[in-house]
């Protein structure tokens, strides 16, 4: 089912557990989580009140007029209560977000002395979108709701930014159809006449010319898009869809042109789950050159159309930033409470600070506070203005100088085709990554080491076998080819393994015939 559930471990049962009531709340839990058709009996209750009640015990979503959901959160921000959700007072507001708009304008300081430009967007809110629908509730006046306030200050302090939100509701009377359905929580098709928008924006930013994406014939909604029609819907856990009309909505064909001037940048995207879409009807990869999307900044997607993923603990992050030509941050109006979910405070401290100033400030603190080193590290990352050179109003002049060389030589080393192809033969040889060897490679040419590519004679069986695993890991993350692949196996009568292999030799093989 939809939504999020906590698996229940098996009770342990003991005399102490039993004696103290404890196995027995824990044995009530695990019956709850594991009897026998539980499911099918949580969507017939659940379908039993939207029936006769039209009512949800979903925490996440609200039911609107004439059927229509939304996120709980929208609904309390369009009516002045999702504040209290994240701050307690006015006051306290008000000094979180000037303490943002400070983040925000000493980092793109800093940016821009890298030639790094960063802007601000904000997604349509479906409550802005459609009030007529929302359910009654009471208004609360005497919030500060945190849009507002950062659309003025934003423009006040010349921070690059586009409002969404209300070109959408500018734009909505020209659509056919909701730009954010009645049972879903995001746009669809319509992602896309804001990406064009949003990378023309970029390109002019530069003075740049990028891809242009280009809209073409209707075409009949994708089984994706039909699914994404209903993904708010789905939380419900319903036995049966809501009654809408999915015929009215429909894509276009959509490709990228691009002529002999135009450029592909870097981009690193960090917001909320809105940038599925764009990435859905649009190849990133044809627009930049790298692309990397931090969902929440907590989750890279990164690679061909944005299919692998990991924790962005596991990133190189200043690699990616310093080596950015754009940094957009965006998300909802009623996640702004959120601003650029710490991406500011973190970014700052990865180009400002070195390990040893990092170090004695925490030094610092731990005598100071009487805490542990890791409770010290803690506390700056939450106030990274107590940090030296962090403080105060203007632009940091300090700079992480060792570990911006070491990112921007790491890039150099990647965009060598054969300083790179020497690397990948030591990575399958030695069965280590590729991103660690590039590092250390780094760091050889920063410190005056001998180099590992000078221990490397190119070899071209070893090169493909590393390109054959390369495309094995990558047709891994692609539903598609899994789909395609296992369609072969009975006719082939191989393992799903032996299959994947064998077809990515011949993607290889095929490959090197075509630059022949």
């Amino acid at each position: 089912m939809a939504g999020q559930s906590i698996p229940v471990a098996t009770p342990s049962l003991s005399f102490e557990n039993l004696t103290a009531g404890v196995f027995q709340d824990n044995l009530e839990q695990y019956l709850s989580e594991n009897i026998g058709f539980r499911e099918p009996m949580t969507r017939f209750y659940n379908q039993y009140l939207w029936d006769f009640f039209r009512k949800t015990y979903s925490d996440e979503v609200a039911i609107g007029k004439d059927d229509w959901l939304f996120f709980n959160f929208n609904v309390d921000e369009y009516y002045g209560k999702e504040m209290y959700r994240w701050i307690e007072s006015n006051d306290k507001a008000v000094d979180r977000f000037e303490k943002q708009i400070r983040m925000l304008k000493k980092l793109i300081g800093v940016l821009k002395t890298f030639d790094i430009d960063f802007l601000i967007y904000t997604t349509p809110d479906k409550a802005n979108l459609y009030p007529q629908f929302l359910p009654e509730r009471d208004f609360d006046t005497t919030t500060i709701h945190a849009y507002d306030y950062y659309r003025q200050a934003l423009v006040e302090n010349g921070i690059p930014y586009i409002d969404m939100d209300s070109w959408f509701i500018n734009m909505q009377d020209t659509l056919d159809y909701p730009a954010i359905p009645q049972t879903s929580a995001h746009w669809i098709f319509p992602a896309v006449y804001a990406a064009d928008s949003l990378f023309s924006y970029m390109a002019t930013m530069k003075g740049i010319e990028m891809s242009r994406i280009v809209i073409g014939e209707r075409l009949e909604c994708s089984e994706l898009t039909k699914g994404n029609i209903r993904d708010l819907e789905k939380l419900l856990n319903l036995q049966r869809d809501i009654t809408i009309n999915e015929d009215i909505y429909y894509e276009r064909e959509v490709s990228i042109r691009s002529d002999s001037n135009a450029v592909k940048p870097n981009a690193v995207f960090i917001g909320n789950s809105y940038f599925f879409a764009i990435n859905q009807y649009i190849d990133l990869n044809e627009v930049f050159s790298d692309v990397r999307y931090w969902f929440y900044n907590m989750t890279e997607y990164y690679g061909q159309r944005l299919q692998k993923n990991r924790p962005i603990s596991e990133t190189d992050r200043l690699y990616a930033i310093v080596n950015a030509d754009y940094i957009a941050w965006f998300t909802d109006k009623a996640q702004m409470y959120k601003i650029s979910y710490g991406f500011a405070e973190d970014a700052l401290l990865r180009l400002c600070v070195s390990d040893s100033l990092w170090e004695a400030e925490v030094e610092k603190v731990m005598v100071a506070e009487n805490v542990n080193k890791t409770q010290a590290e803690d506390i700056l990352r939450n106030d990274i203005e107590r940090i030296e050179g962090l403080g105060g109003d203007c632009v940091p002049a300090i700079r992480n100088t060792r570990g911006i060389v070491l990112a921007q030589t790491a890039y150099r080393i990647n965009q060598d085709e054969n300083w790179l192809n020497a690397l990948k033969i030591k990575a399958f040889t030695d069965n280590e990554s590729l991103e660690s060897l590039v590092k250390r490679e780094a760091i050889n040419v920063v410190d005056g080491h001998p180099l590992l590519r000078d221990d490397m004679a190119v070899n071209d069986s070893i090169l493909t076998e590393y390109r054959v695993q390369e495309v094995v890991e990558n047709w891994r993350n692609n539903t598609e080819m899994i789909d395609i692949i296992t369609k072969q196996l009975e006719e082939t009568g191989l393992t799903f393994e032996e299959q994947l292999l064998m077809d990515a030799r011949w993607f290889v093989d095929n490959e090197k015939n075509n630059e022949k």
